[in-house]
């Protein structure tokens, strides 16, 4: 989250437009590492709205996993099938 000084800390406000880009970016990753990384080293204790923001991101993730099965199972059923 850059470099240490005299900049200004991230606050709850910071946090949720992180999570909200994030989710509609598509970065899971990056998502979770903010996550906790504004717990961990910025003390940004989440409330309902970011564990809402959150839930989209791990309901992200979900879709991409059903997704790539699905893509994954009728590829193999393609190939039995010839």
């Amino acid at each position: 989250m850059g470099e240490e000084g005299n900049r200004v800390a991230p606050n709850s406000v910071t946090l949720l437009a992180v999570l909200s880009a994030c989710g509609h970016s598509g970065l899971v990753e990056q998502g979770q590492e903010c996550f906790a990384l504004f717990q961990e080293k910025y003390g940004v204790d989440p409330g309902p709205e970011h564990d809402a923001c959150f839930i989209d991101i791990l309901a992200l993730l979900n879709a991409c996993t059903l997704s790539q099965a699905v893509t994954r199972g009728g590829f193999a059923a393609k190939q039995l099938f010839e």
